[in-house]
């Protein structure tokens, strides 16, 4: 469906980022390189906030899943400080629950933090997809400790 939507308007920030997204979260990042390079040839200073944003994250998803922990971290600390400048939370709520997730695969250390932030979060009933995010992410078994 979203490479549907490219043909249309091959340079569409949101497409590119759930291409991007959903071949490294299905465990084919080979798939998306081509999409991430369209994603690192946008203008970022043309994008709304929002964009940014999801853009930011999901370049701290791919790196975190290539191996790159701190500069993934990066991004997403990025991210969320962008999303917390914005009154809507729906972004705040997404970047803190992805970035959890990455962290809880990786076994990184800061996974407890962020875990008890995401746990904590006071999600709106109409961020249907945040809660089932969230309750996905859940799932994942937290180690008691980091070796």
């Amino acid at each position: 469906m979203c490479k549907l939507g490219l043909k249309v308007n091959h340079k569409d920030p949101i497409l590119l980022n759930n291409i991007v997204f959903a071949y490294f979260v299905t465990g084919k990042p080979e798939k998306a390189e081509y999409y991430l390079g369209q994603i690192m040839g946008l203008d970022w200073a043309t994008l709304e906030s929002e964009q940014v944003i999801m853009l930011t994250a999901t370049l701290g998803l791919t790196q975190m899943r290539k191996g790159a922990i701190t500069l993934g971290k990066d991004f997403y600390l990025k991210a969320l400080k962008l999303a917390k400048k914005l009154p809507n939370l729906y972004y705040r709520y997404m970047v803190i629950i992805n970035f959890t997730r990455e962290l809880l695969l990786a076994k990184d250390a800061d996974m407890y933090e962020f875990k008890k932030e995401m746990d904590s979060l006071k999600i709106e009933s109409h961020f249907t997809d945040c809660i089932f995010l969230r309750r996905e992410v859940q799932k994942i078994a937290v180690p008691s400790s980091i070796k």
